[in-house]
């Protein structure tokens, strides 16, 4: 990453910043263990605004519509039939600019995840990990902040072993979950599923 004063506006503001290396690696944390799916886009921009005296630093998320092939493991995963967009962005004063440059990286950082989590329930029902089933190996719902409900919940359906706000309990039917019949993921909004249920409100 650069920050050069020598390149500035006359206003002050950064003609040169390496945001979309920052912001990308900051998207990458966020999304923890969770791969970005082909359909998921991130666009990164960033641009002076004269008349208030800030630099605007953007994320726009892009979501491609799309329908999982049949036969995919996560085959009960969101499907999209419109293009939706969501945006985060963040402003920083021009005089934090010039005078704290060295310091603008780490403000980025935080601008831009806390833009980004502010907003993140708007993306629960594309979580790409919506149709995650526990399975014997005992593995955990993957981790990701982008896509977590905020505090803690069962990260695999059964309250055993683990801590949570709450026992899980499917919110179609309101019965607790069985190991003969593991739930599934429904996203940060719904949380645990049966496929049952999951299945009837798909259909």
């Amino acid at each position: 990453m650069s920050v050069e004063p020598s390149k500035t506006l006359s206003s002050g503001f950064l003609r040169e910043f390496h945001f979309s290396t920052l912001a990308q690696g900051v998207l990458n944390g966020l999304l923890g263990e969770v791969k970005q799916p082909p359909w998921m886009k991130f666009v990164v921009s960033h641009s002076p605004d004269v008349l208030t005296r800030t630099f605007v630093f953007a994320v726009q998320i892009r979501i491609e519509a799309h329908v999982l092939p049949r036969g995919d493991l996560w085959k009960w995963g969101p499907r999209i039939p419109h293009n939706r967009t969501f945006a985060a962005e963040f402003r920083v004063p021009d005089s934090v600019i010039r005078e704290f440059r060295e310091r603008l990286p780490d403000l980025c950082i935080k601008g831009l995840e806390s833009s980004l989590l502010s907003g993140a329930y708007r993306l629960y029902e594309i979580d790409p990990r919506i149709g995650w089933r526990w399975g014997s190996n005992g593995d955990c719902l993957p981790v990701s902040k982008l896509f977590d409900p905020p505090g803690m919940f069962s990260r695999t359906g059964f309250p055993a072993g683990v801590e949570a706000r709450e026992v899980p309990r499917c919110p179609f039917c309101g019965a607790l979950h069985q190991l003969a019949d593991p739930p599934i993921w429904a996203g940060g909004n719904l949380m645990w599923v049966h496929e049952a249920c999951w299945r009837s409100v798909c259909s």
